[in-house]
């Protein structure tokens, strides 16, 4: 089982997409603990990155480490789509972010 790829530089929301789409913070703290979560059951169990099926892997323990390694990359590419989206939305002209040298005085 692979996980997803990393993400591609800058892929860090900027202060302009966080003042559009501000859920883009946590969700990339999740997909960092998701990379994390997938990297440690893979060295749990290096016995996972084999191609055979789940079944032919000793225990349950196995079993469920690899589904979780599923789970995880569904969720990443989930969370990958969902930036993509987000980083395409225009921003309204008023919900711009302050700036302290558009003051009058």
């Amino acid at each position: 089982m692979t996980t997803a790829p990393p993400p591609p530089s800058g892929w860090l929301p900027t202060p302009e997409e966080l003042g559009r789409t501000p859920q883009l913070a946590i969700m990339v703290a999740l997909d960092a603990s998701l990379e994390m979560t997938a990297c440690a059951l893979q060295v749990a169990h290096p016995e996972l990155a084999r191609d055979e099926p789940p079944y032919q892997l000793f225990g349950p323990r196995l079993i469920v480490a690899d589904e979780l390694l599923s789970r995880v990359e569904r969720l990443r590419e989930a969370l990958s789509c969902y930036r993509d989206l987000a980083r395409a939305q225009r921003r309204p002209a008023y919900l711009r972010l302050y700036d302290p040298d558009d003051i009058p005085f």
